[in-house]
């Protein structure tokens, strides 16, 4: 953590679903040990929308991560309910926050790492620094994050119509789970 010190940071943080199991824990506390011990970061942006409807109604990802308890402002966007809707949320807020001088630093799921750096880079129009945390315990879901979601997820930032239809498959998953 020693390479944080004397710079300005903002640190983001990808939601990793609404269900708070010891995998979230575990982000959530390392996160919070970051944010405790690296003393220039401005803020802290907690991204992540609605993903588990049916299990935890009216809960957000970004709720959840609001509460580290960190000292630092703590900005939230719980619209969002894909990782290119997180990064361009994450846009947003930097922009209307006057936050995009700041060095930018990204917490994700190391599955879901590569797909957050590519889509930082698309939307912001640099590459953010993304800190990984094991959260995907399962081989099979990471192969497919990097196989199949991550190509996929990006193609979507290029081509609209199949945006429009990977945000109803979301849609539609997320009232099952």
């Amino acid at each position: 953590m020693k390479t944080y010190q004397n710079r300005r940071l903002v640190v983001a943080v990808l939601g990793y679903g609404c269900e708070l199991n010891e995998g979230l824990e575990n982000y959530l506390a390392y996160i919070q040990k970051f944010c405790q011990h690296i003393e220039n970061i401005k803020a802290v942006i907690c991204l992540g929308g609605e993903t588990n409807r049916l299990s935890k109604p009216g809960r957000t990802e970004a709720q959840i991560l609001k509460y580290l308890g960190v000292k630092q402002h703590v900005y939230m966007d719980d619209q969002s309910i894909s990782t290119l809707q997180n990064i361009e949320a994450l846009k947003k807020i930097l922009r209307q926050n006057l936050l995009q001088k700041y060095r930018l630093v990204i917490f994700a799921d190391s599955a879901h790492s590569l797909k957050a750096r590519l889509l930082g880079r698309l939307v912001l129009g640099y590459w953010p620094e993304i800190i990984k945390i094991d959260l995907t315990k399962n081989l099979r879901k990471t192969i497919w994050q990097l196989l199949i979601a991550t190509p996929l997820d990006v193609a979507t930032y290029f081509i609209r119509p199949l945006r429009n239809l990977a945000e109803k498959r979301k849609a539609r998953i997320m009232a099952r789970s």
